[in-house]
């Protein structure tokens, strides 16, 4: 899928870098992804720094294709699987609407 490379997204450091993209394939029931030592290494060579994973145990012929495995991916968001990542021990309890956000002053000229 092309996309403009000089797009930039912030990273966890803060600073700019290139975009994490992706893309879901779907393929025909009875279908699934290669197992490793099926590929070729002509074709390893072209997926290069792709990581490929179904998108759940019972949904094989749905892959989830993304950049480098490991990558900035966001915070506090959820896997296929259900699972949370990276989050806070902040989490609510309950639901709801936020209505006001009050901006405490720093103590100690601290930045």
């Amino acid at each position: 899928m092309p996309y403009d490379m000089q797009l930039k997204q912030v990273l966890a450091n803060g600073k700019k870098g290139g975009l994490n993209v992706g893309a879901i394939l779907i393929l025909p029931k009875g279908f699934e992804l290669a197992l490793t030592y099926r590929i070729s290494p002509k074709m390893k060579e072209k997926i290069d720094n792709l990581s490929f994973q179904t998108y759940r145990p019972n949904k094989k012929n749905i892959l989830v294709i993304g950049p480098n495995p490991g990558g900035n991916r966001g915070r506090g968001q959820i896997y296929l699987d259900g699972s949370k990542s990276k989050n806070t021990v902040y989490n609510a309890t309950v639901a709801g609407i936020i209505s006001k956000i009050i901006r405490k002053e720093k103590k100690g000229g601290m930045k």
